[in-house]
This record gives C-alpha cells, sequence and structure tokens, in this order.
C-alpha cells in the first residue's frame, strides 16, 4: 500500500504487519460534510460528532429550521463551523440547488452523507399514491440528483458519500411497505453509485435495524426485543461509531452496507411490523 506505516507483531506462530494508512485515509480536520436531514434522530446525534472531529458541516434540513439552528447553534458554542440549509430534497430543483449553494459557500465538497427521508406507517390496504411518491421522492430521488450534481467537486476532492439505508430494506416492513421499498432502491444507488464513481469517490451504506429513539416507541416492545439475538436495541451512538470508521477508518470498501442490527437479519423469527 503506498504512502503507509506499518507496524509488525508476532504471534507464536506467525508474523503479522498492521498497515496505517495516514495519507490515505480520511481525516476529517476541514473537511466539507453535507449531512441532509440534520435535524432529525441520526442526524441530530451525528452532527456535533462530525464537527468535534474537525469536520466543516452544511447541515440541510426541511422543515424543522428550529432544530437545525439547535445543532448549529452547540457545534458553534463548540468552536465548530457549520451552516444550515433548507431544501425540499423531493424536488429536483431544489436537490441540485442545494449543492451549488453549499459549493458556493466552502468552495469545495468532500463528504455527503443522506440521513434525510421520512418514516410514516402505512399498513397494507391503506396506502395511497401519494404514500408511495413521497416516500420515493423524499429517500431516493433528490438524493441521487444531489449526489450527480455534486459529483465532480466530490471527483476533485477524493471524497465519500455514505447512504443511511435500513434493514427494512431486506427484511421489508409490512406496515411501512413504501418506506421499505425506497430503502431498497438506495441500496441499489449504493451500488450504482460506487461503480459510476470510482476510483476517485468510495459510496457506501449503513443499515439500521430497530435503534432506540423517543419517536418510535410502538417499535420498541419487549417481545420484539427478545427476537433479536442480542436481545436489545442499537442506540444512536452506535450509528454514529459506524459512520465515523467509514468515513475515517477505510478507504477500500464501496459499494458496501454495513449491517448494525444486533443480528436481527440473521434471526429466523419472523414479525409483522
Amino acid at each position: 500500500m503506498k504512502n503507509a506505516v506499518t507496524n509488525t507483531f508476532t504471534t507464536p506462530r506467525r508474523r503479522f504487519k498492521i498497515y496505517r494508512c495516514p495519507l490515505l485515509c480520511m481525516d476529517l480536520s476541514n473537511r466539507v460534510i453535507l449531512l441532509t436531514g440534520a435535524s432529525g434522530f441520526f442526524g441530530s446525534a451525528l452532527a456535533p460528532e462530525l464537527a468535534r472531529a474537525g469536520a466543516m458541516l452544511a447541515l440541510h434540513f426541511h422543515s424543522n429550521e428550529q432544530q437545525a439552528s439547535s445543532i448549529q447553534r452547540q457545534i458553534i458554542s463548540e468552536g465548530g463551523s457549520a451552516r444550515i440549509y433548507q431544501a425540499d430534497l423531493s424536488k429536483v430543483v431544489e436537490a441540485e440547488a442545494l449543492a451549488d449553494r453549499v459549493l458556493a459557500d466552502f468552495n469545495h465538497l468532500d463528504v455527503i452523507i443522506h440521513a434525510a427521508g421520512n418514516f410514516r406507517k402505512t399498513p397494507f390496504g391503506q396506502i395511497r399514491e401519494d404514500d408511495w411518491d413521497e416516500a420515493f421522492a423524499a429517500h431516493v430521488k433528490g438524493f441521487f440528483f444531489l449526489a450527480q450534481k455534486a459529483a465532480p467537486a466530490l471527483r476533485a476532492s477524493k471524497g465519500k458519500i455514505l447512504i443511511f439505508a435500513d434493514i427494512a430494506a431486506y427484511r421489508p416492513y409490512l406496515s411501512y411497505l413504501p418506506y421499505s421499498a425506497a430503502k431498497a432502491a438506495l441500496l441499489l444507488l449504493n451500488k450504482g453509485l460506487a461503480r459510476a464513481l470510482a476510483p476517485e469517490v468510495t459510496v457506501n451504506a449503513i443499515a439500521p435495524g430497530i435503534i432506540e429513539r423517543p419517536d418510535q416507541k410502538e417499535l420498541q416492545d419487549e417481545k420484539l426485543r427478545q427476537r433479536i439475538p442480542l436481545q436489545r436495541f442499537g442506540t444512536a451512538e452506535e450509528i454514529t461509531r459506524a459512520v465515523l470508521f467509514l468515513l475515517r477508518d477505510t478507504d477500500y470498501a464501496t459499494g458496501s452496507v454495513l449491517t448494525i442490527d444486533g443480528g436481527r437479519l440473521i434471526s429466523t423469527t419472523n414479525e409483522n411490523l
């Protein structure tokens, strides 16, 4: 590996070299990160940690300006850098304009983290056309055109894209079928964009399972907890650590999905959410 630093250690039988890549792996100091859905649950937990790692943040929100502004104030009070941007990512013109605005303000772009979207219960038999269109517009369409618009800047910076998917892309939630289908589409985009933007840009996804959060209490019952092999729900902190790993600690992963679900996907238990 070019520019690698090596340390050597031995075991009774073998000798190993550990490769460290200070010039290849991404140092987040002064990197510009566009975080979509920054006012949402994952975005709110992630943004301060990215700022503490030294990143300069472009915080996107759709409608919750109060929460986005609160996160921005927290980051600035800790000595970090953050700006907020409103955009409706279901509209292509606004998604593309978001990329232009961030580039105009920061002059470059290193990372897009796509955490925007919605999680609306839509029981089968009651799903409307609007439910379907809204799920795909919020999760998939706007993100694609945002990434396409930002691609030249990401190539120039040898940047990264990180997509928030969901294990529902593999095991659909029956009461959230449009959401599940949209997340599955994001996994296809994860692979497609990884191929389209290689070798300059890496593209990866995270697929969380059920994470402890106040707005999804109906999903966090004890029976469901017992069906998870690790018999607990995940935390926002665990998801944040996974994001930092993909950003800082590896440059050889692309088109991959990091599943963080306590083993739920390997469980044989059938549940209907």
